[in-house]
């Protein structure tokens, strides 16, 4: 074979070689990519308050760290005020979230977060129905359902003391079942769940049936 065939030959059999490799490398990165589940767990105690935890696993081949791991209300706008002042000198909005972490995740393995959402800092309804997310080793945010956790944990007659304060005890009267999760994905991606994007989508009527399930983010 001339040397210039062979030098051909050589080329061709290295450019179908370098392409199988290629796409052998991507299928084991995808295979073997972390991929994270969370699961609400709800519990009550004869004394003591409720507690909610959320079990992060690692569903993947590969070790992994999971930033933070909570619960998601919405969006607010706030005040900043200097002590002693009744005119705030900034302003400004931030989420309202639940958070802790980071969590490290060995294979196949699952760690338990305990939390208790201060709703009464924030202001938030006990029946506004926060999201379960979580955020990846690449900061990517990954969401899960939305349930009303604060209702479900103290039930219909919440143990309100008689001298509650008055904006203490409007966080649990009157029900709000209007109340729906906040919107998290843009309307425009329709890859995301549709109840991610349009909260009308959400059925609370279908949640409390599921909250033991693990989705898959």
């Amino acid at each position: 074979m001339p040397s210039s065939d062979l030098t051909f030959a050589l080329a061709v059999i290295g450019a179908t070689t370098g392409g199988v490799s290629a796409i052998t490398t991507v299928v084991t990165a995808v295979r073997d990519r972390p991929r994270v589940s969370t699961n609400v767990v709800l519990t009550t105690r004869l004394s003591g308050k409720p507690i909610v935890a959320i079990d992060v696993t690692n569903d993947g081949r590969r070790p992994t760290t999971v930033r933070k791991v909570g619960l998601y209300a919405h969006r607010a706008s706030y005040e900043v005020f200097h002590d002693g002042e009744s005119e705030p000198y900034g302003t400004g909005t931030g989420e309202i979230t639940f958070t802790d972490g980071p969590v490290f995740l060995e294979a196949g393995k699952t760690v338990r977060v305990t939390m208790m959402p201060d709703i009464d800092t924030y202001g938030v309804h006990v029946d506004f129905p926060l999201r379960v997310f979580a955020v990846d080793i690449r900061g990517q945010r990954l969401w899960g359902d939305a349930l009303p956790i604060m209702r479900m944990l103290f039930g219909d007659d919440p143990p309100l003391l008689a001298d509650e304060p008055a904006d203490f005890r409007a966080l649990f009267e009157p029900p709000r079942p209007d109340l729906l999760p906040a919107q998290v994905e843009p309307s425009w991606k329709l890859w995301k769940r549709r109840e991610l994007r349009k909260p009308s989508a959400w059925q609370r009527d279908a949640k409390p049936a599921r909250r033991h399930r693990r989705p898959t983010l």
